[in-house]
Parts: structure tokens; C-alpha cells; sequence
């Protein structure tokens, strides 16, 4: 049996205690052992939920509990999550997470920490959501270099322009994305493609091995958009590896016709790598929610369980990423 534990209890956090509870004896199948949720690191208790018992507001009682092997962070932010994180790898526990802005300001250090402490560092939620991502670009890619990588990497964006196409306004988009659960009451970090970039950071890290800033990455939002064109317009995250540095965006696109990414519609996220040999692979899934997100840091959990120590797998140390601007004319090569 193997004990592990949630840092924070909103909507990812709450997905996974729930799926833990209803998937016991296909989390076991995969993982080789029976999973069972020892505690949960709340900022106020919650006499009414069902996980009540397993709450507690001190972190310190996670961290000295040699019963718990995991800590699975669903708090958001970036100050106390790092905390939590530093103090989880130190105490010799695996850590994983959903959190895209911890990954990608801080995932060298806590590369560097769950290397010297051996144990696993993991964090396929932080990027697709319930598209599977991150798992490829660390094993099934990684005979070969990746030079070119372009996809939706926002659900809630994507469905708001899905949601525009079918003839609602802007504001009553985010309205109706809002009110399925996909986009915060500040929609900010989605609309204006901040966390488009923070996932594309995360990627070329693990592509180049040094440390990507998404403040480095130009980013426009969706926010000014009227028209969808059909369906055709996409927010897209792009980059091309070039022998000058990294060429990298995040902007609403019109997709050609042909794209895989016009089929890439509603909750979902979408991605294309391209490796040597101008071989590409693509990958799809549900990005927003709960329950995809959720399932992800459980597939993580469960392989930190199977194998639970350190691996530098596309790991990337505190060296910066010289990345360029994103510039048609030169890089007429690569189509979205």
C-alpha cells in the first residue's frame, strides 16, 4: 500500500481525491500496488466534504509522515506551491503537479532538488491537460530532436472562439466557459495566452534543456478577435528550432484549411511535433476541467509509484534559452 497526498482541495485538487476513491482497483492494476490518499493540505477545513478527516491546514504533518511517498500539488501560483515543492523533494518524497507557472519559472531547481534527494519530479498535467504531452517529448521523441512544434495549448480559449463561431459574442463565450468550470472569474491568463505560453516554455525546456521564460516568448491574446473566420482562427502556440536560437509565439492564427488544427475544436487541445526527418506526430485531448487534469496527475502518481526515483528525461538546468521572435518571412517552412 502506498499512502500519498494533495496540496490544495479546489476543483483539480477535489478531481483527484474523487477519482482516487472511484478508480482504486485500476490505479493498483497500473501502478502494482494498492494507492490510498493519506492526507489533504487545505487553507481552511472543510467539515462538510467527505475527505474531511484526511484534511489538515499544517504541511509539516505531510512533511514528517513517512507513510505518505507523494505529494500532488493542485494549489496554483507560484510562492507557496514552491515551498511546498522544496520541502516535499527534501523530505525525500516524489512530487507531482499540474501548476504551468511553477514549472515554468522553477522547474530547474526542482529538477536539480529531485536528483540529489532521488525521487520523482513529474508534471505531464502542467501542459495538455487530459492530452497526453509531456510522457512522449520524455520517452517515446527522444531518440530523435525535435525542431518544430505548433498547437492549441489553451482549452479555455479554444472554446471560447469555438463557442464565437457558433454566433455568441466574446463576452458571452468566456460567460459560458466561466460557468462550465473551464475559465477562472479572471479568464486573463487564458484570454491573453499567458498560459499558452507558460506550457510552451515548459516544452522548449525540455526540447533544449535550458531554462525557457515565457515573458521571453511573444504572446497575444484573443481578446480583440470579431471573427473566427469558420472556425479558422486558432490561438496557437509555435516554435522552430533554428541553429540561431529558438524562434517561438503565441498568437491567434488563421490555420489553412488542411490543418489538423481546424479539427481541434470546443475543450480540447492539440499539438504537432515535428522531429528530424521531417517526421511528425500529433497529439489531441480534453484540456479543460476537473476530471482530464485530474486523471493526468493521477497517471503521474502512478508512475511515480512504479518508478520511484529520479530521471533526467529531458530535464533542464538554470542556463538560459535565447529565444527570437516569431518571423514569417523566415521560417516560410513550417506551416500551421
Amino acid at each position: 500500500m502506498k499512502k500519498i497526498a494533495i496540496a490544495g482541495f479546489g476543483t483539480v485538487g477535489g478531481g483527484i481525491a474523487h477519482l482516487l476513491r472511484d478508480n482504486q482497483k485500476v490505479l493498483a492494476d497500473n501502478a502494482g500496488e494498492n494507492i490510498s490518499l493519506g492526507a489533504i493540505l487545505v487553507r481552511t477545513m472543510k467539515a462538510d466534504s467527505e475527505f474531511a478527516h484526511l484534511m489538515t491546514t499544517d504541511f509539516t504533518t505531510i512533511e514528517q509522515d513517512e507513510d505518505i511517498c507523494l505529494v500532488a500539488e493542485a494549489i496554483g501560483g507560484v510562492d507557496v506551491p514552491f515551498e511546498i515543492a522544496c520541502r516535499t523533494l527534501k523530505a525525500g518524497k516524489g512530487f507531482v503537479t499540474a501548476n504551468k507557472a511553477l514549472v515554468a519559472e522553477k522547474g530547474h531547481i526542482l529538477h536539480a532538488l529531485a536528483k540529489e534527494h532521488n525521487v520523482p519530479f513529474l508534471f505531464e498535467a502542467a501542459v495538455g491537460g487530459g492530452m497526453p504531452i509531456i510522457r512522449p517529448i520524455r520517452t517515446s521523441l527522444s531518440s530523435t530532436g525535435i525542431n518544430y512544434v505548433y498547437g492549441i495549448l489553451n482549452a479555455t480559449s479554444n472554446f471560447i472562439l469555438s463557442e464565437m463561431d457558433k454566433g455568441n459574442t466574446y463576452d458571452q463565450a468566456v460567460k459560458e466557459a466561466q460557468a462550465r468550470g473551464y475559465a477562472e472569474a479572471d479568464p486573463s491568463a487564458d484570454v491573453d495566452g499567458i498560459d499558452s505560453a507558460r506550457k510552451l516554455a515548459i516544452i522548449l525546456a525540455m526540447i533544449t534543456g535550458k531554462k525557457t521564460s515565457p515573458d521571453d516568448i511573444r504572446t497575444v491574446g484573443i481578446t480583440a478577435l470579431k471573427d473566427t473566420c469558420g472556425g479558422r482562427v486558432k490561438l496557437l502556440a509555435r516554435a522552430a528550432v533554428k541553429d540561431d536560437g529558438v524562434h517561438a509565439e503565441v498568437s491567434p492564427v488563421l490555420v489553412d484549411e488542411d490543418s489538423l488544427m481546424t479539427c481541434v475544436k470546443s475543450d480540447r487541445n492539440g499539438i504537432v511535433v515535428r522531429g528530424e526527418g521531417s517526421v511528425e506526430t500529433a497529439y489531441f485531448g480534453v484540456g479543460a476541467g476537473a476530471i482530464p487534469t485530474a486523471s493526468a496527475v493521477l497517471s503521474d502518481v502512478v508512475e511515480a509509484i512504479r518508478r520511484p526515483v529520479y530521471s533526467d528525461e529531458c530535464a533542464w538546468g538554470a542556463e538560459e534559452l535565447k529565444v527570437l521572435p516569431w518571423t514569417d518571412s523566415e521560417l516560410a517552412e513550417y506551416r500551421s
